[in-house]
């Protein structure tokens, strides 16, 4: 599965805008409020309209806060309307063959039609009929993860050993949770001990389990060998320079980046369990990630992106971030930048900017503290007017104020050192 293009109609902030997409990675940035997270929900319901035709699975319907509402002045009253219909269309491929489909939502209280999404219902229900058949045929593996995806409610995180259950061994588990945007570490845990045990009765890891572990391991930095350990009931990983450390006493961006890949190696490996080691590299699908560099130390956000290109090639990602050095990692042409309006844009530039040119011409962000800003600016501007006497006292009140040297001070005083000498040859 792959998205080519999205329209959304009275979908949240959008009155109507049609998006495209690059084939393999999407980062959606833009100010607060611009509708980054909308539009990542716009695609989860979209993209769940595939469930129509998957058994069991939930397809997400458009909901009432989905609507989109208008604010009007009536007399001295306002009065806030909700606007109809509520459509999200999107086009794509699917089992290597162009569709398109849509689902709609015409007022309060009616419900999601289907009827717009047989395209998608009709792939997704043969799909299945081969999977009970026993065919070896390639499913597309889906799944959204939000902010909170880790922690929304509290979660068992060793997988709670006592609570067992029998695995079902049907392919379709693969799609299980994939658009709760939250991560069951729980069932995780669950998979990956019984993967062990099956390991330690065969005498080698099946192939599934060998590839989750590897993609762990790919996407982890100084990670040197992923396991599952049978005595501490959990996922424990070797860290270049500090040992082995068990997955609950990680931090938080490490459990959050673990959870994540994990999640997508092992529905990947359920899904498509024919492809053997090479489950992650040909497994298509569509993974969409709400603030990709949540509690992400600077340096590995540096190389996040190309991490998940490199683990993933053949999933289509669309995240959201507010990262600069994600921003600043990321073709021009994979990202898509929002404005207040809705409407998007390519940047002009991304890939060789630093992180303070990011904040400034892309963000619009201030790259310094507002105070030393306003500093500097009056320092400019008494060098202009040749006032060195008062530029130099103020240069003696910012380097007690800021504790320490600023190149922009020094620069200040190397100006004026060369003025003096002109001077003084005069």
């Amino acid at each position: 599965m792959k998205i080519e293009q999205l329209t959304l109609t009275n979908f949240r902030g959008f009155e109507k805008r049609t998006f495209e997409f690059d084939q393999q990675f999407n980062l959606i940035i833009g100010n607060n409020a611009s509708g980054k997270t909308s539009l990542i929900e716009g695609l989860e319901r979209a993209c769940s309209s595939f469930f129509l035709g998957i058994g069991e699975q939930h397809a997400t319907s458009i909901g009432e806060d989905d609507i989109r509402r208008v604010a009007r002045l009536q007399g001295d009253v306002i009065t806030i309307e909700p606007q109809f219909p509520v459509m999200i269309e999107a086009t794509g491929t699917l089992t290597n063959q162009k569709i398109t489909w849509s689902r709609v939502l015409e007022g309060i209280g009616r419900r999601t039609t289907s009827k717009g999404a047989k395209s998608i219902r009709g792939k997704a229900e043969n799909l299945s009929k081969l999977v009970q058949d026993g065919a070896s045929v390639l499913l597309p593996f889906f799944s959204h993860y939000g902010t909170g995806r880790l922690w929304v409610q509290p979660r068992d995180m060793r997988g709670n050993p006592s609570s067992e259950k029998k695995a079902s061994e049907s392919r379709l588990e693969g799609y299980r949770f994939s658009n709760d945007p939250r991560i069951e570490i729980a069932e995780l845990m669950r998979w990956l001990k019984r993967e062990r045990y099956i390991s330690l009765e065969k005498g080698s890891d099946r192939l599934g389990f060998k590839a989750a572990k590897e993609g762990v391991r790919s996407c982890l930095p100084g990670c040197v060998s992923v396991e599952y350990s049978v005595i501490e009931q959990t996922l424990v990983m070797e860290i270049e320079g500090k040992g082995t450390q068990p997955f609950h006493l990680l931090s938080d961006g490490q459990r959050i980046m673990i959870g994540l890949v994990a999640d997508i190696a092992i529905k990947a490996a359920i899904l498509n369990p024919h492809l053997g080691e090479s489950v992650l590299s040909k497994t298509p699908g569509v993974v969409l990630i709400d603030e990709i560099d949540l509690h992400l130390h600077p340096r590995w956000q540096r190389h996040l992106v190309e991490d998940l290109k490199r683990t993933f090639p053949e999933m289509q990602f669309f995240a959201t971030t507010h990262s600069p050095q994600v921003i600043g990692e990321t073709p021009r042409e994979q990202i898509i930048q929002l404005d207040a309006d809705g409407d998007w844009k390519h940047p002009d530039q991304t890939i060789g900017l630093s992180s303070d040119e990011v904040l400034e011409f892309i963000m619009d962000a201030s790259t310094r503290n507002e105070g030393s800003q306003e500093d500097l600016n009056r320092l400019e501007q008494l060098l202009e007017d040749a006032n060195f006497e008062d530029a130099r006292k103020l240069l003696h009140t910012m380097r007690k104020k800021y504790h320490g040297e600023l190149a922009d001070i020094s620069a200040a005083e190397g100006y004026m050192a060369q003025m003096d000498v002109l001077a003084e040859e005069k």
